[in-house]
């Protein structure tokens, strides 16, 4: 008798979705991952971007508490190097440089009690 089979049977179409699975249960994670490293690399270079327009704009003297802010996350300058990493929270006080399209924004940020940090502010109070 000739076997004239057409077709998958519902066990290999078991197996075949069973390993899609799997590989994307491993592979969503790192693929996200990515994602999230691109889009902090991305900020990095707006903030550096920043920075390097405020130096122009106050003329190579920073104020001495200075924060640049890339895409939506904010990044601590400490001697004239930006940190890699993120802020964890909005900064409170300090100068706060961020770019709008083409211009540099400088915002002195300051406790509300007390002025004093915009003293360091280079005359960019804003607050």
């Amino acid at each position: 008798m000739k076997n004239n089979r057409k077709g998958f049977t519902i066990t290999e179409l078991v197996i075949v979705i069973a390993v899609i699975a799997i590989l994307a249960a491993v592979l969503i994670p790192t693929f996200s991952n990515l994602i999230e490293k691109a889009n902090n690399s991305a900020d990095l270079q707006e903030a550096r971007n920043a920075y390097s327009e405020y130096l122009a704009v106050v003329n190579a003297q920073p104020a001495s508490k200075v924060y640049v802010q890339g895409g939506d996350q904010y990044f601590e300058v400490t001697g004239g190097k930006i940190s890699e990493t993120p802020e964890a929270a909005t900064p409170a006080t300090g100068v706060l440089v961020s770019l709008n399209g083409d211009n540099v924004v400088i915002d002195c940020l300051t406790d509300a009690a007390s002025h004093t940090d915009c003293t360091t502010c280079n005359g960019q109070n804003n607050a």
